[in-house]
């Protein structure tokens, strides 16, 4: 993943975020590497609502199946998001939703994260719209 960080789009993007520091040049290299793959913007779906079961009733129905789906749920250092998340967006025909996709990658890693409380709340919210039951927000709401 190192080698994103030699590429000079890669160069200038972390340049205009201003990132400062390893950790914020790993998250952008790693979004970088990852958006490389991605071949159209799917605005309109989160992309693990998109990669998800179409029919809650049939795994099957999944672009990303439930296994692999967990898998992704695990993967914790910046190689691992990687090659999992180039995985997706293969599994995804190349198409997702870029904005959903690069706000994850910053902070999917667990691996160099000072306080992981935000990549937690991201992943919580991919199972969510993974499984289509909305976000963590809209659950307590309709608990209270």
């Amino acid at each position: 993943m190192v080698d994103a960080l030699f590429e000079p789009q890669v160069q200038k993007l972390v340049h205009r975020c201003g990132a400062r520091g390893d950790t914020e040049l790993a998250r952008l290299a790693l979004v970088a590497a990852v958006c490389a793959h991605v071949r159209a913007d799917q605005p309109g779906i989160r992309v693990a609502r998109q990669v998800g079961p179409a029919d809650l009733k049939d795994d099957a129905t999944a672009l990303c199946k439930p296994l692999r789906f967990r898998r992704l749920m695990d993967a914790a250092t910046f190689d691992e998001c990687l090659r999992a998340f180039r995985r997706l967006v293969a599994l995804a025909g190349g198409g997702v939703n870029v904005a959903d996709l690069a706000e994850a990658l910053m902070m999917w890693p667990r691996e160099g994260a000072y306080d992981d409380s935000v990549g937690d709340r991201v992943r919580r919210d991919w199972v969510y719209h993974y499984w289509n039951a909305g976000s963590v927000d809209q659950s307590k709401q309709n608990n209270s």
